[in-house]
């Protein structure tokens, strides 16, 4: 997680974050990706759906656990944090 978190840093020119406990992700990254990329902001797999959504790619079930039944605050997974990249990489090379 963290590699992939550090490559999302450099591709926004932010300095590098780190991935917290429990594989937590920092907010203020995803908030810089949303600017970045001309989306709103919302909750951490809102907001990566719609730069994946806007780049072409597809948001799978995989990519967050919003459909999981643990409850609690939704998290990004590595395989969403994965496309992430990949969307943040197509949506800044058209811009």
């Amino acid at each position: 997680m963290q590699a992939q978190l550090d490559r999302l840093c450099r591709q926004l020119a932010i300095p590098t974050a780190k991935v917290g406990a429990d594989s937590t992700l920092p907010g203020e990254v995803f908030a810089a990706a949303a600017k970045a990329c001309g989306v709103k902001a919302g909750t951490m797999p809102e907001t990566a759906a719609l730069i994946t959504s806007k780049s072409g790619l597809k948001w799978t079930p995989a990519c967050d656990n919003r459909t999981t039944a643990k409850g609690g605050a939704t998290m990004v997974t590595r395989e969403g944090l994965v496309m992430l990249n990949k969307a943040v990489a197509v949506v800044l090379a058209k811009a």
